[in-house]
């Protein structure tokens, strides 16, 4: 494997199934893998990763109740709250949307617009 894809940067961010695509996609050409081999896979992303999915999602759920109670707090009303997602820095770890990855972060040799 020369070098991981993007989504096995994040391999949390995959099911089963997408997580042993991901590891074929970075084989050579002419490795096929074995069914046991696909076996085990399956095996370790249920014992480490399908671990680390739950706790993303838990992770998420409590991000998002905290926020609505902060927004709460501040009584900020819906457009309020909108306004700030909408103006929010780029690399936020939490969003509406989900929890961001590593995978939606530019490559660190993209530089951050400073010096451009």
């Amino acid at each position: 494997m020369e070098k991981p894809n993007r989504l096995l940067l994040s391999p949390d961010t995959l099911d089963a199934d997408a997580f042993v695509g991901a590891v074929r996609e970075v084989l050579p050409k002419k490795r096929k893998l074995t069914a046991a081999e696909i076996g085990e896979l399956r095996r370790e992303h249920a014992d480490t990763i399908e671990p680390a999915r739950q706790a993303r999602a838990e992770v998420f759920t409590l991000e998002n109740q905290l926020s609505n109670l902060v927004n709460e707090a501040y009584g900020l009303t819906p457009e309020e709250v909108a306004l700030m997602w909408r103006t929010a820095p780029p690399r936020m770890p939490f969003t509406p949307a989900g929890l961001a990855s590593e995978a939606d972060e530019p490559d660190q040799d993209e530089g951050d617009g400073e010096n451009e």
